[in-house]
């Protein structure tokens, strides 16, 4: 299934919430794993804007590489 990106809302409504990062192509680091495994908790609105620079991110990628 082709990974779809959230969207800045997506993150801005979950403020204050947990998430987990996606299990798409396996874990690239520690750091993802642990977020995978126990998420983590979207701290504020700047936190928000970052995730969703870093899931574009993980979004082109993925696309990249088939």
């Amino acid at each position: 299934m082709k990974y779809k990106p959230k969207t800045e809302r997506w993150f801005l409504n979950r403020i204050g919430k947990r998430i987990y990062r996606d299990k798409q192509g396996g874990s690239c680091c520690d750091i993802c794993e642990d977020v995978y495994q126990n998420g983590l908790i979207v701290k504020d609105k700047q936190h928000a804007h970052y995730l969703v620079a870093i899931d574009r991110d993980f979004t082109y990628k993925k696309q990249l590489s088939g």
